[in-house]
């Protein structure tokens, strides 16, 4: 069993300090750097109205976002008028949870009725006025504000030359705005690092949550492959795209997965398994705790820069100091051999999607997309059927592992986020990574913080086994103040 303390809202109620100084009217109070927890509990005493905290994002997107790039589209009077219904609810005593009042954007691959998606394409994707992702219904349901479209990879694409020639300019890191942000949920990673928005919601298909989380320094989770309908998403890769929310901390992860999830009768891929219910507990220690360590000695991570390596090693350093018994192992198979795996499925799954459409206007997309055509082509029937059989093993086999640990700890990222001006530092950023893995398999993955390398954040993962995030969860919240440490907290370059 675990020896956990629980979390709760009401404990930073009442007589809080920052809820005194909103009573108060102090406008020094950055109401963007709250968590989602302090942020509920200051809307359900009445110390914070909905209103105040959207009005505060989208100033912070006024003063940074010229710079930052991260929203598409800003849906500033949708927003403002969802927050004044939000304060009317609340008043009148229909307090829904900690969701309620939250403001959050999403990454532009996800229909919005009437307000516009793009996919960051120029492509007429036609009258979709009627039709609401279902992510973004289920949030709303729970009381969050959509403030806005967020940039992305043309059709959610993560390779360098799909963002060079986009209608919306690629977004920058908040730690360097010289720097590259990740890909393909750019603006979702860019925004909660910048603190345009409090919450993000990305699309994973084979790394597109984590890696933008781990450039720009903020938390990033891809749910089991199931958990969240993909209904009212432009499809990249069907057997494998997966909406994920993106967060400063670890547990705003789980106030959002348990709002986004579920099963839905629109979307085939969902799974009837029993719904993510967020617990905010956190363990007292880890003592009796199995933990699966990959070996980052190995070849397969050869390339792993020097600081990304120590980060990862004072992450495995905190889990012993804390009781946990350290299980070496490694991935059923080399890393090189999911990426063969995945590139046959997304390049048909791919073409059947979104073929037709291109074609109606193929000079409309960007370079990398036509690359990416052509490859398709290449790709047969039989390659297809071979990989789809082969990702079904893996996932069994990756499975297989969890019956002697609770969590396997492995690289991210190899790299910190490389410079725009250097490409070949954005494609070695984006290709040299550990995230596919469980993107193949469905496997829930969680993208960390593991300190800083000088200004640049530095990142590793841990997948858990088939759904079951909270014990991701759980590790996350453990882990993540003994790596951030006690002090002030780091401010992004781009705040100041």
């Amino acid at each position: 069993m675990w020896g956990v303390r629980r979390l709760a809202l009401a404990a930073l109620a009442g007589s809080s300090a920052l809820g005194v100084a909103l009573r108060t009217g102090d406008n020094a109070t950055d109401l963007t750097l709250l968590s989602i927890r302090e942020a509920a509990a200051l809307i359900q005493e009445g110390s914070l109205r909905a209103t105040q905290l959207v009005e505060a994002y989208l100033a912070r997107i006024d003063t940074v976002d010229e710079r930052l790039r991260s929203f598409i589209y800003v849906a500033r009077d949708e927003a403002l008028a969802a927050a004044a219904q939000v304060d009317k609810d609340i008043a009148a005593g229909q307090y829904r949870g900690a969701l309620h009042g939250i403001p959050f954007g999403i990454k532009d691959l996800y229909f919005s009725g009437a307000i516009p998606t793009t996919g960051n394409s120029r492509l007429d994707w036609g009258n979709r006025t009627d039709q609401v992702a279902a992510v973004i219904t289920n949030l709303e349901a729970a009381g969050a504000v959509l403030i806005g479209k967020m940039d992305t990879g043309e059709f959610a694409s993560g390779t360098v030359k799909l963002y060079m020639d986009l209608p919306h300019d690629l977004a920058a890191n908040p730690w360097d705005l010289d720097r590259f942000a990740g890909g393909s949920s750019t603006g979702p990673g860019a925004g909660v690092g910048g603190r345009t928005t409090l919450l993000a919601v990305g699309g994973d298909t084979g790394g597109s949550v984590r890696l933008p989380s781990a450039a720009c320094g903020v938390q990033g989770l891809k749910p089991t492959f199931g958990r969240v309908s993909n209904y009212g998403a432009i499809s990249n890769t069907w057997s494998r795209d997966c909406a994920g929310p993106i967060g400063w901390n670890v547990e705003d992860l789980g106030y959002a997965l348990e709002a986004m999830g579920g099963y839905d009768v629109r979307d085939s891929t969902t799974v009837k398994t029993a719904p993510f219910k967020f617990d905010p507990i956190i363990p007292q220690d880890l003592s009796g705790r199995r933990v699966g360590v990959v070996n980052i000695s190995s070849t397969d991570y050869a390339g792993l820069q020097p600081a990304m390596r120590a980060g990862i090693e004072n992450v495995i350093s905190l889990l012993q100091d804390n009781g946990a018994e350290i299980v070496p192992t490694n991935l059923p198979s080399k890393l090189a051999e999911y990426n063969t795996v995945g590139s046959p499925i997304s390049n048909v799954e791919f073409h059947v999607s979104n073929w037709d459409l291109i074609m109606s206007d193929p000079a409309a997309v960007g370079q990398g997309t036509r690359d990416r055509l052509s490859r398709i082509l290449e790709t047969t029937a039989v390659d297809y059927g071979e990989a789809r059989k082969r990702a079904l093993e893996m996932t069994s086999e990756l499975e297989e592992l969890f019956r002697d640990f609770e969590v396997l700890v492995l690289p991210g990222t190899f790299y910190t986020a490389g410079l725009f001006s250097k490409p070949k530092e954005i494609s070695d950023f984006m290709l040299k990574t550990a995230m596919v893995p469980a993107s193949i398999t469905g496997h829930p993955a969680l993208s960390m913080r593991a300190g800083f390398d000088g200004e640049l954040p530095l990142n590793f993962q841990m997948i858990g086994p088939l759904f079951d995030e909270a014990v991701l969860i759980r590790y996350g919240m453990f882990l993540e103040p003994l790596i951030d440490g006690v002090g002030p907290r780091r401010v992004p370059k781009v705040l100041g």
